[in-house]
């Protein structure tokens, strides 16, 4: 997809919100993960699907947001806080802004890693793998 479903810039937030109405309980059912940009952020986060499905699926939703490529954005750290204390099915692992870089997703049988890599905003160029995450497959959750 384009736009998060979640993302800790704020900026977005009711689009998000009306997105994850309509895509989320497919996701949950049927995706091993969603793939975002939009936010010109780094992030990682989950959902634990029991608001679209009326209860947690075992193995949650998986949600990347890659948009450190073109653009940099900031992230609302208060805006953020107030997220996870409001939405208890939102997990985040990592949320990044002001940054250039991308993630990398290495697949390897049932398991799904993720890293996040930035480079200093001095110029140099240097990768800096800043986060890594490792999810089960999920696609046997109905």
């Amino acid at each position: 997809g384009h736009h998060p479903l979640w993302s800790s810039s704020g900026g977005k937030f009711e689009q998000a919100r009306a997105l994850r109405k309509l895509i989320l309980p497919s996701l949950c059912r049927y995706a091993d993960a969603y793939l975002a940009g939009h936010e010109h952020t780094l992030e990682v986060h989950t959902d634990d699907c029991a608001e679209a499905l009326g209860q947690a699926t075992d193995v949650p939703l998986l949600q990347v947001v890659s948009g450190a490529g073109a653009k940099q954005r900031g992230v609302n750290r208060l805006f953020a806080a107030q997220q996870l204390r409001k939405y208890p099915q939102l997990r985040s692992m990592t949320a990044t802004g002001m940054v250039w870089g991308f993630t990398h997703l290495t697949l390897d049988m049932d398991r799904l890693t993720v890293r996040v890599i930035t480079t200093p905003n001095d110029g140099s160029g240097t990768a800096v793998e800043t986060h890594v995450s490792k999810y089960r497959h999920r696609s046997s959750v109905q």
